[in-house]
């Protein structure tokens, strides 16, 4: 029986074979009452390929992936992924036909895209590894988002279970990182870690230098390579340490450059890396204790308790446990590659099979029932805007020293009735600013517009604050900012002896945000507080900020206050860190949207320093080094990250210069940007800092 069906398709085989040389024309397209024969007869040769081997049969399918129409090219392809899978031993033959295959990676044609790739992917083995992961990583370059993250997926297996050269793996990641990070998946990033820690010295050497430089080439570095760095900085910093140029200190700073714009997740990883690079390097302890104090209080819950716990780690006696703690990090154990894993469960019924793999050692058959382990456990998804932890419910009377983030609440001793009872511990000692003006019936909720108080100006420019004091309430803020997304904490206090009854709050529209507030308790007891959770999100460029209207029953008197919020634009600036020719070609892209001040300078000179505290840290711009001419002037760019825009894009830009006249003691300050709303922010803010307008 089994030789009359061999005998049958073959001769099947033969009549296909004999109907397809006959197909193609000169132009490799068949005739148009010939392209259904074409097509049965690539499903015969299908039929016969499982039955018998041969050139013919490569050959033949070697002709249908050159011809033109879409369907035959499809089935050719799918059929050479079949045989070499069913029939290892024609792969030679299959690798005569890989030019056409890696062609056919271009195709317009997605279905026909996605079979080149498993076919390109099943042929791969050690002999050829290094050509076809090289053309695979030119084709990314080009490779539209659809076919992307299994593109990347299928490069990172093929590198990794092939590679002769762990060193040439750890590059081929990092360049996987570099062309398309958004499409690295977590577990990319957690193998290549293991195999460096796995490897020993040499290779944790090689990957700590090689890492070290691809983050110091970036200029804007994406997460995953943050990631990657920020762990293998802290684990195998040592190793480089001695390097002119790449000390305990300048690996700190390199990351710490990136903190700031970092989401959560990844702040929480680089405070890991900060601590062991203290423990290892006793010369950076103190700027790590700072940032440690400095996030202690974070709103985001796993930032917050890392910071905590590395201080706790930090007292005298657990100095033997924290050398226990942040020892480095032993061998991970693993029975399969937690990469291939990811693409098999991503294989549905497509029927593409893994390429062969190596044998396991008998040590890691042994281990086959042993889970795999990852440096961080990726965190849970949360419902909030920026992806953090849940926070707590807004508190109501009696909120704990634990919750209260902005600092203890003192609620053992008598209110004076004295705007200098700072109850929220916000103002560090120091005297606070003078209470703004109230607005019985102000603000444009309540009539008038709310007065701009000097607190308010002072929140413009940093995160924490009091906004609003007096004899009865104290409205601190708390907020952070990362892209087109913030959360702001405002905690209200109660510092008169009765409670405040019918406490409720609302919010101005304000169409450029999209604002999910959390609800507040209708009663807020005596020398106590609550907080209001504020989810923002950015949509456009604006002027104006929303106003928050508080009510309240003081006795028996309704008591209404309105006060504006510091969320201005600039809070969702970033950082555009670019050449003098792209400055200036930005700047000319906005002429016509400028707006010039002249003011007397406050201080003379004009420190580097100083502006760099206003520009970088209160505007959120980047400080430009060597653009302008002129030394003594300064030179700023950074870009509104709205949600949907484009990244970095020229309308988003929002450029600035400092002209100084030392002798005068006189500067003018130039700012261009797409909305004239952006631009007069940024300069009532400059001139609040750095100096009064002239008249």
């Amino acid at each position: 029986c089994n030789q009359s069906c061999a005998g049958a398709a073959g001769a099947a085989g033969g009549r296909a074979a004999a109907a397809a040389a006959s197909a193609p024309n000169g132009s490799g397209r068949p005739p148009q009452g010939k392209r259904h024969a074409a097509g049965v007869a690539v499903c015969v040769t299908r039929a016969r390929v499982h039955l018998v081997t041969g050139s013919q049969s490569i050959n033949l399918l070697g002709r249908f992936i050159s011809i033109r129409e879409a369907n035959i090219r499809y089935l050719g392809l799918e059929t050479m992924a079949r045989l070499s899978q069913l029939q290892p031993e024609t792969l030679d033959g299959l690798k005569k036909h890989q030019s056409t295959i890696l062609f056919s990676l271009k195709d317009p044609d997605i279905s026909i895209r996605r079979r080149a790739l498993d076919l390109v992917y099943s042929m791969c083995d050690t002999s050829t590894v290094h050509e076809t992961v090289a053309e695979l990583l030119t084709y990314l370059q080009a490779a539209d988002t659809s076919i992307r993250e299994e593109l990347v997926l299928k490069v990172a297996i093929l590198a990794e279970r092939f590679a002769t050269d762990n060193q040439w793996y750890v590059d081929v990641v990092l360049k996987l990182i570099k062309e398309a990070g958004d499409y690295v998946s977590e577990e990319i990033w957690y193998r290549v870690v293991q195999i460096i820690t796995n490897q020993g010295d040499d290779l944790q050497k090689y990957a700590t230098e090689t890492a070290w430089k691809a983050l110091s080439e970036e200029a804007m570095p994406h997460r995953t390579l943050v990631k990657v760095a920020g762990y293998v900085l802290g684990e195998f910093g040592h190793m480089i340490a001695d390097t002119p140029g790449c000390g305990a200190a300048q690996q700190f700073a390199l990351l710490h450059k990136q903190f700031t714009q970092s989401d959560n997740e990844l702040r929480a990883l680089l405070l890991n890396t900060y601590v062991k690079l203290s423990h290892s390097f006793a010369e950076i302890a103190p700027q790590v204790s700072e940032v440690m104090a400095q996030y202690s209080t974070a709103l985001d819950q796993e930032v917050q308790q890392r910071a905590n716990e590395y201080i706790s780690l930090s007292a005298p006696p657990l100095s033997g446990v924290k050398s226990t703690v942040l020892e480095m990090m032993p061998h991970f154990t693993e029975r399969e590659s937690i990469v291939q894993k990811q693409l098999s469960g991503k294989k549905g019924a497509d029927g593409s099979a893994p390429p062969r793999e190596r044998k396991e050692s008998k040590a890691e058959a042994e281990e086959a029932g042993e889970a795999v382990s990852a440096p961080a456990a990726p965190p849970p998804a949360a419902p909030d805007l920026l992806g953090m932890d849940d926070p707590s419910p807004p508190q109501a009377a009696g909120v704990s020293g634990a919750a209260d983030l902005l600092g203890a609440l003192d609620v053992s001793s008598p209110a004076p009735a004295a705007p200098a009872d700072d109850l929220l511990g916000l103002m560090g000692g120091g005297p606070p600013a003078p209470p703004p003006a109230q607005s019985a019936g102000g603000g444009s909720l309540l009539g008038a517009p709310a007065a701009q108080s000097p607190q308010y100006m002072a929140l413009c420019l940093r995160n924490d604050g009091v906004l609003f004091e007096d004899a009865t309430l104290q409205i601190g803020i708390k907020m952070e900012f990362n892209g087109h997304q913030g959360r702001m904490a405002v905690y209200f206090g109660n510092k008169c002896p009765a409670p405040l009854m019918s406490f409720g709050t609302q919010l101005s529209p304000c169409a450029a945000l999209a604002i999910q507030a959390s609800p507040v308790a209708a009663t807020l007891n005596p020398r106590s507080q609550q907080q209001l959770l504020l989810n923002i999100e950015c949509l456009d460029a604006f002027g104006e900020g929303p106003q928050l209207a508080v009510r309240f029953m003081g006795g028996s008197t309704p008591q209404p206050l309105v006060v504006p919020l510091p969320i201005i634009a600039t809070k969702f600036v970033a950082p555009l860190r670019v050449e003098g020719a792209d400055f200036f070609r930005r700047w000319k892209t906005l002429d016509g949207k400028e707006q010039q001040q002249i003011f007397k300078l406050t201080a003379m000179p004009l420190a580097e320093a100083l502006v760099e505290r206003v520009v970088g840290a209160g505007l959120r711009m980047a400080l430009l080094k060597g653009v302008d001419p002129n030394p003594a002037n300064f030179v700023a760019s950074g870009w509104l990250v709205t949600k949907g825009a484009p990244p970095q894009g020229d309308s988003s830009s929002v450029l600035m210069r400092l002209e100084v006249n030392a002798q005068a003691a006189m500067c003018r300050a130039s700012v261009r940007a797409s909305s004239p709303a952006i631009v007069a922010t940024v300069m009532k803010l400059v001139l609040s800092q750095l100096g009064t307008p002239v008249s």
